[in-house]
């Protein structure tokens, strides 16, 4: 398998970016997923939870979290480029998030789906997550 799971970087922000603004489940109240590289700039910078996928030096995906109060982390983000799904690509950074995670003293672990996306829904649970209590995500610009 050539994939390759490493630490990500700051110079990394803008292409995944690039593969999460493919996903419009990511869209902002206005519209737009740019959030997605400040937010991944903040991660690198506080030095928290954020891997790549590379195919051939080509990024094809990455998972961004970070630690919250005690044995708690949460995934925010988990995105693979359109081309590269259904390859084992997430399932190799949700890995590597998970063992960094035990590192660093998490035991449970939270993270976001898209609630209308079955295959999202349904890739979680075969890696071993469940569904909490339905939710949603509520935003506003400030």
């Amino acid at each position: 398998f050539p994939v390759t799971i490493r630490e990500g970087k700051s110079e990394d922000c803008n292409k995944c970016g690039k593969i999460s603004a493919e996903m419009h489940e990511l869209e902002s109240v206005e519209g737009d997923s740019s959030y997605v590289k400040y937010w991944l700039g903040i991660i690198v910078k506080n030095k928290q939870l954020f891997f790549v996928a590379e195919d051939e030096g080509e990024i094809v995906g990455f998972v961004m979290g970070e630690n919250l109060s005690g044995p708690v982390g949460i995934i925010h983000l988990l995105a693979v480029d359109k081309k590269s799904r259904g390859k084992g690509v997430g399932k190799l950074l949700l890995k590597r998030f998970e063992k960094e995670g035990k590192k660093r003293g998490i035991k449970y672990l939270l993270g976001y789906a898209y609630a209308k996306s079955k295959k999202t829904l349904g890739f979680f649970d075969k890696v071993g997550y469940k569904k909490g209590s339905l939710t949603y995500e509520i935003m506003k610009v400030i």
